[in-house]
């Protein structure tokens, strides 16, 4: 049974580690991923206000990203093969 938590933790840590791509496509949205990491860490706001400026932030970079020049700017794939 002790060996249970430790297994559970590195199964957690490679299926976060397998998301990222998916989780952050763009540098925009790797610079926002790094912002609320730290935002959470050194200054402790809860979470759910931390998922409202979230939402709120993908919302606006949405809007942002339908601009024709812009798009190809900012809101490009770095993932893509």
């Amino acid at each position: 049974m002790q060996g249970l938590v430790p297994g559970g933790i590195g199964v957690t840590a490679i299926a976060l580690v397998r998301m990222i791509p998916h989780a952050a496509p763009d540098p925009l949205a790797i610079a926002v991923l790094i912002v609320t990491i730290l935002t959470l860490l050194v200054w402790r706001i809860a979470l759910l206000k931390a998922m409202l400026g979230g939402s709120v932030f993908g919302l606006l970079r949405h809007r942002i990203c339908e601009v024709p020049g812009i798009r190809t700017l900012r809101c490009a794939n770095v993932w893509a093969r």
